[in-house]
């Protein structure tokens, strides 16, 4: 009898922006599902939660010059993801993109320069990263690389189980 895809641990990956995305690898580091943002993401980690090992949210903060209404909307959208993986009780980090992309040795020529697209579709093939604006995808997916790595020298970063979790680390 086949094997079940939810009888093996996931790892997630989240990118927290406003066209960002989750992504969802296997315990072998095999590409499994990802979601956009804009696309019910409740529901999408619901079919899993009780099968996640870990989840990586990028930690990013506002930028000099941003708006601030650009700058609301963004940490709104980064404690959706908290306050979706807390009611999941899906365990979690908050993990700087310096950290993820110099474990990949991810390097940007400029600003503009998105390197974990390639990187990303090289590693995960099947995965729909088709488009240039999938960089999120891409990095959602890393982030979820970087996971399952870091589960396996058992260094997860800051792990995050409780509310209180979360208070502290912000300390």
């Amino acid at each position: 009898m086949a094997k079940s895809k939810f009888n093996k641990p996931y790892f997630i990956g989240i990118d927290p922006g406003k066209t960002g995305a989750v992504a969802i690898i296997s315990d072998d580091g095999s590409f499994c599902s990802l979601c956009d943002f804009t696309n019910h993401p409740i529901s999408f980690l619901r079919k899993f939660n009780k099968h996640v090992s870990h989840a990586y949210i990028e930690k990013v903060h506002a930028m000099p010059k941003q708006g601030v209404v650009s700058t609301f909307s963004f940490g709104e959208n980064f404690g959706t993801w908290q306050g979706i993986l807390r009611t999941l009780e899906i365990p979690y980090s908050l993990v700087p993109p310096q950290y993820w992309q110099r474990e990949l040795n991810l390097v940007k020529i400029d600003k503009k320069d998105k390197p974990s697209l390639p990187m990303a579709r090289e590693m995960f093939p099947d995965a729909p990263l088709h488009l240039k604006k999938h960089h999120n995808r891409s990095d959602a997916l890393l982030l979820a690389y970087v996971a399952l790595q870091d589960y396996k020298k058992n260094q997860l970063k800051n792990v995050i189980l409780t509310t209180e979790d979360y208070l502290n680390d912000l300390v």
